[in-house]
């Protein structure tokens, strides 16, 4: 049987205007808010602990299909679509932050989580900003040959 070697990359590259940073966002936002289901409310109906890990790595795997998908296998995406997905679950944190604080039922002292939400909400700003000046256009993709094929 030849030798035949994996494919490296999930999807040929694609040289398409990749998707607005604001979908690749959504995605972490919506990949946060399923986390935090699956954690959360998964844990309360006593499912298997197995089974948990393995519908969080599940979820993960799809969340780094879809965004080699949207990113056209990452060939085309800048660093304001790199940084889109990272802030989306940070978002969702940040949404939290003033629920938190403002929940009677806490134990622990939360006081300050709106500040600490609004300092992340600048930073986030601040980065977007410093990101999009300075962005970078896609880098080309290049063929790697081994020494032993030349």
């Amino acid at each position: 049987m030849p030798d035949q070697d994996m494919p490296t990359v999930p999807f040929d590259a694609s040289h398409r205007r990749p998707r607005h940073p604001f979908w690749f966002w959504l995605t972490g936002f919506g990949s946060g808010v399923c986390f935090l289901i699956t954690v959360w409310i998964l844990h309360e109906i006593s499912l298997p602990p197995l089974l948990t890990v393995a519908i969080s790595l599940g979820l993960g795997g799809l969340v780094t299909l879809v965004v080699l998908r949207m990113s056209g296998n990452g060939a085309t995406w800048t660093d304001c679509h790199r940084l889109a997905p990272a802030g989306g679950p940070l978002g969702l944190l940040i949404a939290l932050a003033p629920m938190q604080e403002l929940d009677p039922e806490r134990l622990d002292d939360t006081s300050g989580m709106t500040l600490v939400g609004l300092g992340a909400i600048v930073f986030l700003i601040w980065l977007w900003r410093r990101v999009r000046r300075g962005a970078r256009p896609p880098v080309a993709r290049v063929e790697v040959t081994s020494a032993r094929e030349s």
